[in-house]
């Protein structure tokens, strides 16, 4: 299957409209002394939007969504550090502060006053991130993420990575894949996994991550467990977005988020789980369009 097949297909069975399927632009940047990949969609001169993914995923799990709204706005997803096709931490610094500063190296290289999305580890990043520089956002969107999160809930997804750092058939993972997530069609699911793994010298798979992030997340975790103290000041607005299935971001604690911040506001995604830009990319799309028509302050990028 090519990119093109790839593209189609996941726009049928997500029920999203047809959209000539475009590749992104993908780059590579020196962010401090460290190398950064990230892919580009859409044209300048458009609102700006940068995606951050989450642990163990990378920038192409926002393909779908950003070839959707490549048309309106200018979006970019960075492959963290340790993460895709950026460049491992060789001192093994996967705490919150350098993914942070990270972002915002990055942000000084794109458009003024993006809107940041962030999912999962990208979500606590992009939080993190509001909490000290929201006056040069114009929207924050969190994906199934807050500042205090169902820790036990995450256990399942970390015992899925785990088990795939390293496999020796590509078949393996495909499977152990669909068995975690049967959200997701097999087919489709063979072709996105190939852009998260990398061949080992011994022949075997692993994910395109740096396996010391897996130490790594309950460091994290302690370093943000005040996060929840700090949103108050975060002055651009606000969604939250939880996966109607998932356990890990609550109704309840959702609503706390978008009520401890001046503007916010959440909303529950039907038919997703954790990862909602896979499971259900058109309500995903859906609620990110809306909060930017009707919620975002305007800034440079939406200036006349």
């Amino acid at each position: 299957m090519d990119a093109i097949t790839y593209h189609r297909r996941r726009s049928e069975l997500a029920g999203l409209p047809h959209r000539a399927y475009v590749a992104p632009q993908s780059h590579h940047v020196l962010l401090g002394a460290r190398r950064f990949h990230y892919l580009e969609w859409g044209q300048a001169g458009r609102p700006c939007l940068v995606f951050l993914h989450g642990g163990s995923q990378n920038a192409w799990t926002w393909d779908t969504v950003c070839q959707q709204l490549a048309s309106e706005f200018h979006c970019f997803a960075l492959d963290l550090r340790g993460h895709g096709d950026s460049e491992w931490s060789y001192d093994r610094d996967y705490g919150i502060d350098g993914f942070v500063d990270d972002v915002r190296r990055f942000l000084s290289l794109v458009p003024p006053a993006p809107v940041l999305v962030g999912m999962s580890l990208g979500g606590l990043t992009a939080i993190t991130y509001a909490v000290g520089y929201s006056q040069s956002l114009s929207g924050l969107v969190c994906v199934d993420v807050g500042p205090d999160v169902n820790v036990e809930a995450a256990q399942p997804i970390r015992d899925f990575v785990a088990h795939g750092f390293k496999l020796s058939e590509f078949d393996d993972f495909v499977e152990a894949a669909a068995a975690f997530n049967r959200r997701r069609h097999k087919e489709l699911l063979a072709f996105s996994m190939r852009r998260s793994l990398r061949a080992l010298v011994d022949g075997d798979l692993t994910w395109k991550t740096d396996p010391h992030m897996r130490s790594s997340v309950d460091r994290i975790l302690k370093q943000t467990a005040n996060l929840g103290e700090q949103v108050g000041g975060i002055a651009c607005p606000v969604l939250v977005l939880r996966g109607a299935h998932s356990d890990i971001l609550t109704d309840e604690l959702a609503a706390r988020f978008a009520g401890a911040v001046p503007n916010g506001r959440w909303r529950a995604i039907p038919d997703a789980g954790h990862a909602i830009q896979g499971d259900n990319p058109k309500e995903l799309i859906a609620a990110l369009t809306s909060f930017l028509a009707n919620d975002v302050t305007t800034g440079p990028p939406y200036a006349a």
